[in-house]
């Protein structure tokens, strides 16, 4: 193992032996200077190419093949075997938002503006896969040359075994309980909200250590898949239907190891994509019934046991035909994609709007500079209200308790046109590079370190169709809290987890 490479092992040529600082102590081998572009596996590019290919024949050839090469591309930035592909994971999420739209229309033959309702849509595509290139390159910058990939997995293997799995999963059981009983009550009372979230997101912490421990390690899958399912029913149960995010955390730990995958890894990936998938079309079909028996039971009885909800799914999902299925599908592939707005923003702005010029990003930086605490007269921020101006559509807003946002890269666009809405984009990737970077470097342990970086990011995964305002506000607020819980306690939890 990387993490176990002994001092009488002989560096190879272009590495040095670098000693371990802080919490993680030992040898480790450190490589030279690693370039911008990372290689990817040949099959990679082999798919890519062929999609381009295929493409070629499809509505939208040009489009379509820069759909399919643009994500390995961005891969070869921020894919560095042995570190968590969180970077990677941002953008490619927010890629599959552009993309998926494109895809069906391609399948299906049908213009775009038939699939969902909107204009501008193919322009709205182009700056959006632009965008995202444009943050990886951000996040890409902020990156270090030098000492990535193996040190970093050395570092994070280095007494990994000290770590027993049973008391793994019950800090990350804690977590889960807690995380689930904070939320449960901030959506209650929006004004806890922001001091929720860095509570609510804890338990990535300690699901990421409990992943990466398992599949390393290749012991106690049993732990993983109870963690994984509770997750998974604990989101398919609930009224909002985030039950991908245990799968997702757990695809980022996998696609992270720093060795190949096992066929057992292989296997266990597989099963949890496929679950997700017809889980995605399952809830894209039966979500307004489900949510219709939620509020219902909430006003008869105040909710609804587990036992009822599932029941109550069974039921909904067993009245399902091959015509819902489809009609699941063309559904999960609209609530996926979200350049709808972006193309609605195209279309209105500067025809009927004046850009903003820099209106919105400087009134996102200041909103996060001026907390509430400290400034209790400050404005309450209504995504609904920046959508209707900026697409000239009539949609719901908080008057009516809805938010409706058209998304940090149509505010971008907003503010300062088709070239300069990147400007704002690259300081994100930036932004978000950098946390990763400092998080990796924790005093503690730099596999706590990469579990809290990955926790932050993951917040923020599906960021697309999020406001500049909660995307920077997220950021800022959980790193200026995993900072203080990691500086009071990071190296106590370490302690207890080994057994010190």
């Amino acid at each position: 193992m990387i993490g176990q490479l002994r001092e009488t092992n002989s560096p190879r040529p272009g590495m040095t032996r670098l000693p371990m600082r802080g919490g993680d102590h030992g040898p480790l081998i450190r490589p030279r200077a690693s370039g911008l572009i990372q290689p990817l596996p040949l099959w990679v590019w082999i798919v890519a190419f062929a999609g381009a290919l295929w493409g070629g024949m499809s509505i939208y050839p040009l489009l379509t093949a820069a759909c399919c090469l643009s994500l390995p591309i961005m891969a070869s930035l921020l894919f560095i075997k042995g570190e968590s592909p969180i970077l990677l994971a941002c953008c490619a999420m927010q890629w599959l938002q552009v993309v998926a739209l494109v895809f069906y229309a391609d399948v299906y033959s049908t213009p775009l503006e038939k699939v969902i309702d909107f204009p501008e849509l193919e322009r709205a595509t182009w700056l959006s896969l632009g965008g995202i290139m444009v943050l990886a390159v951000g996040m890409r910058s902020a990156l270090d040359s030098v000492g990535r990939g193996a040190v970093i997995a050395a570092k994070m293997e280095n007494k990994l075994e000290k770590i027993p799995l049973g008391r793994l999963f019950v800090i990350w059981l804690i977590a889960f309980v807690l995380a689930s009983s904070v939320m449960a009550i901030a959506w209650k009372f929006g004004s806890l909200r922001q001091f929720a979230t860095p509570i609510g997101t804890i338990k990535w912490v300690f699901f990421y250590l409990l992943a990466y421990r398992v599949l390393v390690r290749d012991e106690g899958y049993r732990f993983l898949l109870t963690a994984v399912l509770l997750e998974f029913l604990s989101g398919f149960t609930g009224y909002f239907g985030s039950f991908k995010e245990g799968i997702m955390m757990l695809l980022i730990v996998v696609v992270g190891l720093p060795r190949g995958m096992n066929l057992r890894i292989r296997g266990l990936a597989l099963a949890f994509i496929t679950l997700g998938f017809f889980a995605s079309l399952f809830w894209s079909v039966i979500k307004v019934d489900y949510r219709n028996y939620l509020q219902h039971q909430w006003r008869q009885k105040g909710g609804a046991t587990t036992m009822d909800k599932l029941e109550v799914i069974r039921m909904l999902i067993s009245r399902m035909d091959a015509q819902k299925m489809e009609e699941g599908f063309k559904s999960t592939v609209a609530r996926v994609s979200y350049i709808g707005f972006f193309g609605s923003v195209l279309s209105h702005v500067p025809a009927a709007e004046s850009h903003s010029d820099g209106e919105l990003w400087l009134g996102a930086v200041t909103h996060v500079l001026t907390p509430r605490i400290l400034f209790p007269d400050k404005k309450v921020l209504d995504d609904s209200a920046r959508a209707r101006r900026f697409t000239g559509m009539r949609l719901a807003g908080m008057e009516s308790g809805t938010s409706i946002g058209i998304g940090y890269m149509a505010e971008s666009y907003a503010d300062f046109g088709s070239l300069g809405m990147y400007l704002p984009i690259c300081a994100l990737g930036l932004l978000m590079g950098s946390i990763y970077r400092v998080c990796c470097r924790n005093k503690n342990s730099t596999l706590l370190g990469v579990a809290i970086g990955t926790a932050i990011l993951f917040a923020n995964v599906l960021s697309f169709e999020a406001s500049n305002v909660k995307i920077i506000g997220s950021l800022v607020t959980l790193s200026l809290a995993y900072w203080a819980m990691n500086s009071f306690f990071g190296t106590s939890l370490m302690r207890w987890l080994m057994k010190e």
